[in-house]
């Protein structure tokens, strides 16, 4: 499932998966170490949120 996660994401949103998830930064960090703003992280984890729904939710269908 983290496969097809990472492989619907885009490239920018893949980096603020690894920094979220495996580094445990900051959304602050996050925006310092990409050179982008707080408010553009904000909206790239809501990105991945609704990508991560989106998978289970196919995955409950697929379920018998």
């Amino acid at each position: 499932m983290l496969a097809t996660l990472i492989a619907r994401l885009d490239r920018q949103s893949q980096e603020v998966l690894v920094y979220r998830y495996c580094d445990d930064l900051t959304q602050d960090e996050m925006a310092a170490v990409i050179g982008t703003s707080r408010k553009t992280i904000g909206k790239r984890l809501d990105r991945i949120r609704r990508a991560v729904h989106a998978l289970r939710a196919e995955a409950a269908e697929a379920s018998p």
